[in-house]
């Protein structure tokens, strides 16, 4: 969801300002990767209309998600962060972010079901049928799953398609 309506955005006009005018021809969404951004960047961005006017999109759509966690918070909190405020919670999590730990899945509101205690057990074990092996792309649900680990995959591989 996050995603899916913050990385387009990358490539906007008001992104593709922000981004000629302050990230020393980098480009927009490099704010986003493996490398916090300088206070110097930070303040830079935070001062060009371009950059407020790409956050106020953003603002807007996060505003607008249905609640979910990422960076640390609601999602919807976001809404009513400066782009100053935004972009110290990204470089907290790009700081605190270590790929070899990962997160226990979310717990689900499904019950699970355990087994009757009347219940015994099969004498006999039906034999698995072989099957061939597939060979697969890897999935980026195989890797670290933090919320900004999540959004920094998203990132990087949307970054990957719209520029093909």
């Amino acid at each position: 969801q996050i995603a899916l309506a913050i990385v387009p955005t990358y490539d906007s006009a008001d992104a593709v300002t922000c981004a000629a005018a302050t990230l020393n021809g980098k480009d927009f969404n490099s704010l986003f990767e493996t490398t916090p951004a300088s206070d110097d960047t930070i303040k830079a961005v935070s001062a060009h209309p371009g950059c407020n006017a790409w956050y106020a999109t953003v603002a807007t759509a996060f505003a607008g998600m249905d609640a979910c966690e990422f960076l640390g918070r609601n999602v919807q909190e976001y809404g009513k962060l400066s782009l100053t405020e935004f972009l110290v919670a990204n470089n907290k999590e790009i700081q605190s972010f270590d790929p070899s730990k990962t997160l226990s899945p979310v717990p689900t509101d499904t019950p699970t079901s355990l087994a009757p205690t009347n219940a015994t057990e099969a004498t006999t074990v039906p034999k698995p049928t072989p099957t061939p092996p597939v060979t697969t792309k890897a999935s980026s649900a195989a890797g670290p799953t933090s919320a900004g680990a999540i959004v920094l995959a998203f990132s990087i591989a949307a970054a990957g398609l719209l520029h093909m």
